[in-house]
C-alpha cells in the first residue's frame, strides 16, 4: 500500500503558505482543490482571494470542532496568509542561512501560538496559558520542572536539531542515513527527560 507523504518537515517552511504546502498535505490539498481552486483561486480580484482564504480556514476550523478556539486558530492562520500574499518579496537566496532561520523562526512562533487555541478547551484557557507564557513574574515559572543546566542543555538540543533539518534541506540529502544516529539520539534523550503526563490524543475525539 503506497500512501502519500502526509508532512513534509512543515516546521522548517519560511512562509506560512509554504507550512500548509507541508502540513497535513492530504487535508489541505483537499481544502485547495475543492475550494480554493473552485472559487477562483490566485486568478480573481484581491477582495476575492481574501474571502476565499477566510472561507478555507473557516471551514478547517469548523471541520476540527465547532468551537471558537478553532475559529480563532483558523482566522490566525488565514489573517497571515492573506498579509503573505499582498506582500510578496522576492525569493531569498538558498543559502542565505541567516535569512532562511530568521523566516522560518516567524513561522513556527506563529504556528506554535495558533496551536495554543486549537488545544484549548475554550478562548479564556487560551488567554491565560498565553499570558502566563508571556509574563516572566508568573508564580508558575517556579513549578517549572527544570533547572538552569537542563534548560540550556534543551536549547542545546534543539539547535542542534533545527542544524541538521537546515542542512539537510537546504542540501537535499532527506535519505541520508548519516542523519539517523542524530534522530535516534535526540530521541532517547526525549525519552530520558521528558515529561509524559499529556492528555488524550486531540484526534480521538472526532
Amino acid at each position: 500500500i503506497n500512501l502519500m507523504e502526509n508532512f513534509k518537515n512543515p516546521y522548517l517552511s519560511t512562509s506560512l503558505t509554504e507550512f500548509w504546502r507541508r502540513w497535513h498535505i492530504s487535508l489541505s490539498t483537499w481544502f485547495r482543490d475543492y475550494i480554493y481552486i473552485p472559487m477562483g483561486g490566485n486568478k480573481v480580484s484581491a477582495k476575492k482571494i481574501c474571502f476565499t482564504i477566510l472561507l478555507v480556514f473557516l471551514v478547517s476550523g469548523l471541520w476540527h470542532g465547532a468551537k471558537y478556539t478553532f475559529l480563532v486558530w483558523a482566522l490566525i492562520h488565514a489573517v497571515f496568509l492573506i498579509l503573505e500574499h499582498f506582500l510578496k518579496e522576492k525569493k531569498e537566496n538558498a543559502t542565505n542561512f541567516f535569512a532562511i532561520s530568521i523566516k522560518t523562526l516567524c513561522v513556527f512562533i506563529i504556528t506554535t501560538l495558533a496551536w495554543v487555541f486549537f488545544r484549548s478547551q475554550n478562548i479564556n484557557e487560551a488567554v491565560t496559558v498565553l499570558t502566563k507564557l508571556f509574563s516572566i513574574n508568573s508564580p508558575n515559572w517556579e513549578k517549572i520542572p527544570m533547572n538552569l543546566y537542563e534548560l540550556i542543555f534543551s536549547f542545546i538540543l534543539i539547535i542542534i536539531l533545527l542544524s541538521c533539518e537546515i542542512i539537510i534541506k537546504t542540501l537535499s540529502i532527506l535519505n541520508s542515513k548519516k542523519y539517523y544516529p542524530v534522530l535516534w539520539f535526540l530521541i532517547i534523550v526525549c525519552y530520558l527527560f521528558g515529561i509524559f503526563n499529556y492528555k488524550q490524543f486531540i484526534y480521538f475525539q472526532f
